[in-house]
């Protein structure tokens, strides 16, 4: 890809770094002084890939032909959404996270810091732990630096020295050992305590506000021509980071969803005109509310800050819940419902991560369902659980640790072969390096898509009054055509009549099985089905 000169002062061009344009990483080489330029030959164990190894995203192969893809999560008709290419649009392409044959740094020049930033989710410890053990026995790396307290570490506390010794049964605690803060982002004093460590490799664990602050730090770095690294790891609870899968720490969050779900469950299947009402974190995005209500199938009622509701129909909805099964279990994310509770003439108060102080929904909700069924005088247990603060704080389940290792490896390989300003994420099953500017938006819950039009099949929450459930288009009419389909499926005759509904009936499947001897026969199908 590229052979050192004799002075061993070689710049990388862009053209030998893998990825489309507006999705490539930047090689430090480009930009440091000449007098800084370095080439070592790697000596880890590690099967290297090539400089320029990418992975291209957004194509599919449709009727023979290869074109770039929209979001196949839902219809071709509605795939304009959640930043996905157009047709006349270049696919995405980004550098293959890996070893490298040739690194840019020698490792025993390697100074490294690791900051975490924001709040709290499971396996920072393990990333933390990962990467400190990753320089150490794979680059042999001997300075590694802990900053305290997130960025306002960088210049007002001491330091921390992390050795694998210390850092080596991290991964079996919750939060971060680290300590972490909001706000405190003081560009300025944070370059020049990063450079008065003389640290040479910034490792910065955060969510979109903290990679807002880490493309900052690096856009410094650069105009002051410095070989410094800043590399971002995803971290967020929500999984609202946009473009990667998911983030680490998210499936051990919606376990201890799940198991608060199925504890309200419990509890009021166990009483009479029992009503759980459970608060799950997603302040912007309902991706914990939504896998928690798919993963514990025993919520009746999922709501998400991507699709309002109205209060009127989903208490109608929960008092016919409650009058038919006697039981009900309400799974809602912290930024529902906003529009309920919000006066849109008034700037709510901010947090010093600049994120918007949300009213409670819960206890809104919770208050509403008690004077509804008091106007109605019909006594009910109402159980109002929030597990948030739990299902953040605990350490890290096994396929969490294991991603977290991942994440971390290659974001020191990254680091070490001398690309910066880019953030490690799992895209399409294969770890790469995105830019870091690419990642400071927050990635939403797509009412349209597959995963939320599970949740509405599986509950029949058409009855709640919650709006653009499917397609966008929904009504309280919608959940009984749905169950008529369903109906249809199974039921030995044809059914009569179908109720009206703006749902069109090509996107419905209705299948009419005849007895004919011993087999089934289908008689019509309207749709692709569900």
């Amino acid at each position: 890809m590229f052979s050192a000169s004799p002075s061993g002062k070689t710049r990388l061009s862009p053209e030998h770094i893998g990825g489309s344009p507006g999705w490539k990483p930047v090689h430090m080489s480009q930009y440091v002084a000449e007098d800084q330029l370095t080439w070592v030959k790697s000596q880890t164990i590690f099967t290297p890939v090539y400089n320029d190894e990418s992975i291209i995203v957004d194509i599919v192969k449709r009727g023979g032909v290869t074109v770039p893809a929209h979001d196949e999560s839902t219809p071709r008709e509605h795939r304009h959404h959640q930043g996905a290419p157009q047709p006349h649009e270049q696919p995405r392409e980004f550098l293959r996270g890996g070893p490298r044959d040739t690194l840019f740094y020698a490792p025993k020049s390697v100074r490294a810091a690791i900051v975490t930033c924001g709040g709290i989710c499971p396996g920072l410890n393990s990333v933390i732990r990962e990467l400190v053990m990753c320089l150490h026995y794979c680059y042999e790396a001997e300075c590694v630096f802990g900053v305290r307290y997130g960025y306002e570490g960088f210049y007002g506390h001491d330091w921390m020295d992390l050795t694998p010794d210390l850092v080596g049964s991290w991964s079996l605690l919750g939060g971060t050992q680290l300590g972490t803060s909001r706000g405190g982002f003081d560009l300025p004093r944070i370059v020049d305590g990063i450079i008065a460590h003389n640290v040479n490799q910034v490792y910065i664990l955060g969510g979109d506000g903290t990679h807002r602050g880490a493309h900052a730090i690096f856009e410094e770095v650069k105009k002051r021509k410095l070989k410094i690294a800043v590399v971002g790891i995803p971290k967020t609870i929500d999984n609202d980071i946009p473009l990667i899968d998911k983030s680490f720490g998210f499936d051990t969050a919606v376990q201890k969803a799940v198991d608060a779900i199925r504890s309200a469950h419990v509890e009021v299947k166990s009483c009479t005109n029992g009503l759980g009402l459970v608060l799950l974190m997603g302040r912007a995005s309902g991706f914990i509310a939504l896998e928690a209500t798919l993963s514990s199938s025993e919520a009746n009622a999922c709501l998400i800050p991507e699709v309002q509701f109205k209060l009127p129909a989903f208490l109608a909805y929960m008092e016919k819940r409650i009058q038919g099964r006697g039981h009900a279990v309400v799974v809602v994310a912290e930024g529902a419902g906003l529009e309920l509770m919000l006066d849109n003439s008034v700037e709510p108060s901010k947090d010093k991560s600049g994120n918007p102080i949300l009213p409670e929904i819960g206890v809104f909700l919770k208050n509403a369902i008690k004077d509804h069924f008091k106007q109605k005088k019909i006594e009910i247990n109402l159980k109002y659980i929030d597990p948030s603060y739990m299902i953040r704080s605990v350490p890290a389940n096994a396929a969490d640790n294991s991603y977290s290792l991942l994440l971390a490896h290659n974001a020191v390989h990254g680091a070490m072969a001398g690309f910066s300003g880019f953030t490690m994420g799992l895209v399409n099953t294969h770890y790469c390096y995105i830019p870091l500017d690419k990642v400071v938006t927050t990635r939403k819950v797509d009412p349209l898509g597959r995963q939320w039009q599970r949740v509405i099949c599986r509950r029949g929450m058409g009855e709640a009054g919650m709006e653009g459930m499917r397609r966008g288009e929904c009504t309280g009419d919608s959940a009984s055509t749905l169950r008529a389909a369903r109906l249809a499926v199974h039921s030995p005759r044809l059914i009569p009549s179908i109720p009206a509904s703006p749902i069109p009936l090509r996107h419905i499947t209705l299948c009419h099985w005849r007895p004919k001897g011993s087999t089934l026969r289908v008689v019509t199908t309207l749709s692709r089905g569900i």
